[in-house]
């Protein structure tokens, strides 16, 4: 037996009707003139202002209307112009010709572009915009406002920072050595030198350069070709040595395809850049302990690698004799597979802390590119995709064309819809697109995107007129770790 006491709310399990509340406003207070309705924010003639707006919009004054007698029991019974207050209707109230909803104050529609210039007077994010007016003023459709004043901000847009890392796209392993190589140069205490190294073995070949023109790459190139056979693919960055027409005409006589990674991307001809840095600390170790510079190299091409053998053993299909005592006769296998394995666990290390693939452009699409000085984005347009991965040419409002990895490229969207308050007679439901300035958890601040203008000058929504870069700073491709008095994009 269940012996309820006189304040339980227990129910009867045999009465299963219905309970009629009954709801019923008695009463509705209005604040007098004197009364702080928490406006501290606005002047007295600002807030004089507010008053005269809110009385002249005939939504706004219909809407005080119906919070003063009441809201109806059905949404259908509410005219269609205040339809849209709907969902939050119980928060809605009437101070001194102003209307609230809780805490913040209700926009007139010919006050919000005002509103929205002093929301983004700090330049914040999106988010951080919103968590401001969500404190201070609404109006249906602020959410989607406040992201479009973000998105076309110039100076937001030009002083954003670095895109996130994507995920590795990693060069293919060949199946034979001296197949694919990559080169670099680099400089060293006054002297110039030239790596070539292969993408099976990871053998280095370091020739020491008297002169750095496209020429005398392309003869040092050959002498080495004919020495160790002629590869069918190069990978060089697009330093003026590379991309002359002296280098150009060898690859060509000698059917070798040439690739040029990103500019400004060392990232993209990262097996040479990582080459270089460890072939220059050993020089300057032997250098400053006075050893022999030519039999560090051997040890170095003759040391297993950590799960593999000897650059030397795979590039020649077997042991190279050093200067150490030791047995060689060990048998050379199959080290593909173990190749493979190294290169997927190498992209899966990196992926982890990558970000998304970023989309594919298009030529003729509005971008904005880094500028590599001063790290701002700076408008462009995309004129040809490049063949190499993730690479494109761009042309910037003076005229000069860039390539540029996808990284360097921020798209801008093809269309911004300002969401401000429908026209009478339209709305049929309440909206439930996060309009009453409540972000979904974990919403972080504006990732990037940008607007898009059909020229590079243009009339921003709020008038400004935003005018054409009439310059912008050379922009010039030099390798990490030397000094080259001309290079070129």
């Amino acid at each position: 037996m269940t012996l309820p006491d006189t304040l339980s709310r227990l129910p009867n399990p045999r009465k299963r009707g219905d309970v009629i509340v009954e709801l019923r406003v008695d009463e509705v207070m209005e604040l007098d003139e004197n009364h702080d309705t928490d406006l501290a924010s606005f002047t007295p003639m600002k807030q004089t202002q507010l008053q005269r707006e809110t009385a002249s919009d005939p939504n706004l004054k219909q809407l005080s209307r119906i919070i003063h007698d009441g809201w109806p029991d059905v949404i259908k019974q509410v005219p269609s112009s205040s339809r849209i207050h709907w969902s939050y209707r119980e928060e809605l109230g009437v101070a001194n010709g102003i209307i609230f909803k809780g805490r913040q104050v209700l926009i007139p529609s010919t006050l919000q572009s005002d509103i929205l210039e002093q929301l983004h007077t700090s330049h914040m994010g999106i988010e951080r915009t919103r968590r401001l007016a969500r404190d201070t003023v609404y109006w249906p459709g602020i959410n989607k406002d406040i992201e479009n004043l973000v998105k076309t901000c110039p100076a937001c847009q030009e002083n954003q920072d670095r895109q996130q890392r994507e995920p590795l796209q990693p060069h293919e392993v060949p199946m034979t050595p001296w197949t694919k190589v990559a080169t670099d140069l680099f400089f060293l205490e006054g002297t110039e030198y030239l790596l070539i190294t292969d993408y099976h073995s990871k053998f280095p070949v370091i020739r020491k350069m008297h002169s750095t023109t496209s020429a005398s790459v392309a003869t040092v190139m050959k002498e080495t070709f004919s020495l160790l056979g002629v590869p069918s693919e190069v990978i060089s960055d697009n330093g003026p040595q590379f991309i002359g027409k002296a280098f150009k005409d060898m690859c060509e006589s000698w059917n070798i395809k040439h690739t040029t990674s990103s500019p400004r991307y060392p990232r993209s001809n990262g097996l040479a850049e990582r080459m270089v840095r460890t072939i220059k600390s050993m020089i300057q170790k032997c250098k400053q302990t006075g050893q022999d510079v030519q039999k560090a190299l051997l040890h170095l091409r003759a040391t297993p690698q950590s799960d593999l053998p000897s650059p030397a053993e795979m590039m020649f299909g077997r042991q190279m004799k050093t200067t150490l005592p030791g047995r060689h006769d060990r048998q050379m296998s199959d080290v593909h597979d173990q190749l493979q394995r190294r290169r997927d666990r190498m992209k899966s290390d990196h992926d982890r802390h990558a970000g998304r693939v970023l989309p594919l452009l298009k030529v003729g699409q509005k971008v904005r590119t880094l500028h590599p000085e001063d790290n701002t984005w700076l408008p462009a347009e995309v004129s040809r995709v490049c063949p190499e991965p993730r690479s494109y040419e761009v042309t910037t409002p003076n005229g000069r064309v860039l390539r540029r990895n996808r990284s360097h490229l921020r798209e801008m969207p093809i269309q911004i819809e300002t969401a401000t308050a429908p026209p009478p007679g339209t709305e049929h439901l309440p909206r439930e697109d996060g309009d009453n300035c409540t972000t979904p958890a974990g919403t972080q601040d504006f990732d990037g995107s940008i607007p898009c203008s059909d020229s590079f000058a243009y009339v921003t929504r709020y008038g400004r007129k935003c005018g054409r870069i009439d310059d912008v700073d050379d922009d010039r491709d030099v390798a990490p770790g030397r000094d080259v008095a001309h290079s070129v994009d």
